[in-house]
């Protein structure tokens, strides 16, 4: 466990100073690299250190820098963790699926917050789309018949 905590402060550090004294090449790779052994933890036997890897990862989504590749890795273990026997390891899941959520990086993707009316607008230009090619799909399924 507290390996795994040293991890995470490793990465950090590197990811807060990785512009002062290393070239980008490398402090990519090492974060990579810390990213891997963090996402191997979760397979640990133990459940305390699985719940202590999605604390962790979940205190790492606070860094200002966001990792878009590693943060979909971590979606996708906190999403598979939710099965997990143990009812701490799913509690942890969900406090980090609910910290992935609220620090996405909406702003860099999409050019700012995410308003519900924009959405909502999105979706309905997307239903009157789709009823337009049902419709074209319902008049070539009554030629065929």
């Amino acid at each position: 466990m507290a390996l795994v905590e040293v991890i995470g402060h490793l990465i950090r550090e590197i990811a807060v100073s990785a512009d002062l004294n290393m070239d980008e090449q490398q402090s990519k790779k090492q974060l990579n690299g810390l990213y891997d052994l963090l996402l191997e933890r979760t397979l640990d036997l133990s459940s305390y250190v699985r719940t202590k890897v999605l604390s962790t990862l979940a205190k790492l989504c606070d860094l200002p820098v966001k990792f878009p590749k590693q943060r979909l890795a971590i979606t996708r273990v906190a999403v598979d963790c939710l099965e997990d026997k143990a009812a701490g390891v799913r509690k942890a899941a969900v406090i980090l699926i609910v910290k992935l959520v609220v620090t996405h990086p909406y702003g860099l993707m999409h050019g700012g917050f995410v308003g519900q009316r924009e959405w909502e607008k999105r979706y309905e230009d997307v239903v009157k789309e789709l009823q337009k090619v049902e419709k074209e799909v319902a008049k070539v399924v009554e030629r065929v018949d």
